[in-house]
C-alpha cells in the first residue's frame, strides 16, 4: 500500500488501526473492510482508489462492481509466521502446533482459490497477480505492470522509495 500511496495512487483508509512495532509504518486498512458481508455501501466511495481487502473477504464484493484487483502471493508459511510473531508479542507464551500450521496453510490455498474462482465470475473484473518477493527485491520491474493494469503513470523510483528490506523478517 506504501508502495501504491508513493506511486501516486489514492488509498481508501481509515488508519484506524495505528502502526506498532509489527507494522511500524502503518496497516493502511479500511475498518469498514471487516463488515464487507453485511455492509458494502462504502464501496461507491472508494471508486478509483485503493483498498486493502484480504484474500477471503474478496468473496463478499458484490458482483454489481467491476474491480481491478492487485492479488499480492506470498507464501502462506510466511504470513502464518508473521502472524504468529505479532500475536507472541501480545502472548508471549502463544504457540502454534504444527498440525494447526498445516492445516491454516491448507485454508488459506483453499480460500485464495475460491476468490479468484469468484472474481473470474463478476463481469469486467481483472486481477494482476504480483509475487511478493518481486515487490521486495524488484521492485522496479513491477511498476510497468502496474502501470500497464491501471492505465496510470507510475515511476519505478517514486514505487521502489517505501520497500524497506529490514522489515521482511518473516522468510520461508
Amino acid at each position: 500500500m506504501q508502495m501504491l500511496s508513493a506511486a501516486g495512487l489514492p488509498l481508501f483508509c481509515d488508519e484506524t488501526r495505528e502502526a506498532d512495532v509489527s507494522n511500524p509504518n502503518g496497516y493502511f486498512e479500511l475498518d469498514a473492510v471487516k463488515r464487507l458481508a453485511a455492509d458494502h455501501s462504502w464501496l461507491a466511495g472508494a471508486r478509483g482508489q485503493v483498498v486493502k481487502i484480504v484474500t477471503p473477504l474478496l468473496l463478499q464484493l458484490p458482483a454489481t462492481e467491476t474491480y481491478r484487483v492487485l492479488m499480492l502471493h506470498r507464501n502462506w508459511e510466511e504470513i502464518l509466521a508473521s502472524q504468529c510473531t505479532m500475536r507472541q508479542r501480545v502472548e508471549p507464551e502463544f504457540q502454534m502446533a504444527a498440525p494447526v500450521k498445516k492445516m491454516l496453510v491448507e485454508t488459506f490455498v483453499k480460500q485464495e482459490k475460491r476468490a479468484l474462482s469468484h472474481l473470474e465470475q463478476v463481469s469486467g473484473s481483472t486481477v494482476l497477480h504480483l509475487e511478493h518477493s518481486d515487490l521486495i527485491h524488484r521492485p522496479e520491474t513491477v511498476a510497468p505492470l502496474l502501470s500497464e493494469f491501471l492505465s496510470v503513470a507510475i515511476d519505478p523510483i517514486s514505487f521502489s522509495k517505501p520497500v524497506n528490506r529490514s522489515l521482511y523478517r518473516n522468510r520461508a
